[in-house]
């Protein structure tokens, strides 16, 4: 009787032992679930944030439009005097719905860059808690600066190398005997390609500077290969611009100040390390 006892009490204690088992694979299985619950609802709470944004700025598509023609205005009054308004006599709309496109495209830009701070809150707050602290002093700097130059990259794109850019074309149309009547469409993308390049171009310094932290580049090896930084930032201006000599030349110029500025950076990396 006692061996069919012990029997009896193995057969009941194996299925506690599976039901115990149980919760430990399913404290396995749902954190991760939840991770990629929680990622779903950022990108819902984004995408919202960004189409409410877009659509509010449809309303205001023209003064939008007025803000990204602003810089061939200026050009025209520098050149000819005062120009009227852009959209009636310098730029041209060749389809039907191209005036259309070019203002849409402008306000989905302008939605972006307002909803970009909300959307930003929202990926920090999901990616934040998988951090340590030392992490976290390390993230906030880089990412704050980074915007930083990003913004500083546009606002001298749109306040100087637009214009400069603009009126070396206008004036090489004219010298080639050809008379300038830009699109819309075709003016909205040779102004948001810059912009993008050279808002992108100015995350040299951030970029250089993280790298330098994790040990993977050094201020040394910077300054020495310097003169085959310069033929790659001259091509990487060819690339980012669009296909004109004078905006490859206002990219390439900042840039190589930028790499400068990257080898002090390291530099100072390195002494605090």
């Amino acid at each position: 009787m006692t061996a069919i006892e012990s029997e009896q009490l193995e057969h009941a204690s194996e299925p506690q032992a599976k039901t115990a088992a149980e919760p430990e694979t399913q404290d396995k299985v749902l954190p991760f679930l939840d991770h990629l619950e929680e990622l779903r609802w950022v990108l819902i709470k984004s995408f919202i944030v960004l189409l409410v944004s877009t659509v509010i700025c449809v309303g205001f598509a023209g003064r939008i439009m007025d803000v990204f023609t602003h810089p061939l205005t200026k050009m025209a009054e520098q050149l000819s005097g005062p120009a009227g308004k852009v959209s009636a006599n310098l730029l041209r709309s060749l389809k039907p719905s191209e005036a259309f496109m070019a203002s849409m495209k402008a306000a989905v830009v302008a939605g972006i860059v307002i909803s970009s701070p909300i959307i930003f809150y929202y990926v920090w707050g999901f990616v934040a808690p998988g951090l340590i602290r030392k992490e976290r002093r390390a993230v906030v700097p880089i990412f704050v600066t980074g915007v930083g130059f990003f913004f500083l990259g546009v606002v001298l794109c749109y306040t100087v190398v637009l214009q400069v850019c603009l009126a070396f074309l206008w004036n090489y149309s004219i010298r080639m005997s050809a008379l300038p009547a830009w699109s819309l469409e075709s003016y909205m993308s040779f102004v948001l390609t810059l912009l993008i390049a050279f808002g992108l171009a100015f995350e040299l310094p951030v970029v250089v500077a993280l790298l330098a932290r994790c040990g993977l580049v050094h201020s040394r090896s910077l300054a020495k290969k310097r003169i085959y930084a310069i033929f790659i930032i001259f091509i990487v201006s060819a690339i980012l611009t669009p296909p004109d000599i004078m905006s490859q030349i206002l990219l390439g110029l900042p840039m190589i100040g930028l790499y400068e500025i990257s080898i002090l950076a390291a530099r100072l990396i390195e002494k605090k390390s």
